[in-house]
């Protein structure tokens, strides 16, 4: 197996829902109390918020327009598919059928 590196981008929206539960209506006092619950992140939370924008800005350079998605050699792209050892099979057939 090649060497892969996994990125959740469906990790920012669930941090955001996360982050935004149950605010105060009064825009001010949301902002205070959303702030303070991302300082109290753990570091877990941080790691996982930082490999999801790290995969965003990923996706951004390949043009990644959906996901999941799965990139090889930074330019190939297999779109629907999760499971990384049947993408690669997929991607190692399709290089084979264009040499």
């Amino acid at each position: 197996m090649k060497h892969a590196t996994v990125y959740r981008l469906d990790r920012i929206d669930e941090l955001q829902k996360a982050l935004s539960q149950q605010l105060p209506g009064d825009p001010e006092k949301a902002k205070q109390l959303a702030l303070r619950r991302f300082q109290r992140m753990d570091a877990q939370l941080s790691h996982q918020l930082e490999n999801a924008t790290k995969g965003l800005v990923q996706a951004l350079q390949y043009g990644i327009n959906r996901y999941p998605a799965i990139v090889f050699d930074g330019h190939a792209v297999i779109y629907g598919i999760t499971d990384i050892e049947t993408a690669a099979r997929l991607y190692d057939h399709w290089v084979e059928q264009n040499r």
